[in-house]
């Protein structure tokens, strides 16, 4: 936001960045559906609970608080982590 309250407008650089953030956010999602659905006695991942459509919605808020505040994140936040930084492993 600018000092007059009304939305800024983002860099090439900032949109590229949101972007790969939403994509490997999507892609990790598709890697553990993939492990789940392995059939019975092979599964990796026991219990998935996709994030898919939760992308941006991470991003924006990663985008929009300080890098000092508190975050709580729950299962669908994996954008918002990648975003603030954590590595996706």
């Amino acid at each position: 936001m600018t000092t007059d309250g009304k939305p800024r407008e983002l860099t090439r650089n900032e949109v590229i960045w949101m972007y790969k953030i939403m994509f490997t956010s999507r892609l990790i999602d598709d890697a553990e559906l993939r492990l789940a659905r392995q059939p019975q006695g092979n599964n990796k991942v026991l219990f998935q609970i996709n994030g898919c459509g939760h992308e941006a919605l991470g991003v924006a808020i990663a985008s929009a608080i300080n890098p000092g505040d508190w975050v709580f994140p729950y299962y669908r936040d994996r954008a918002l982590l990648l975003a603030r930084g954590y590595p996706p492993y």
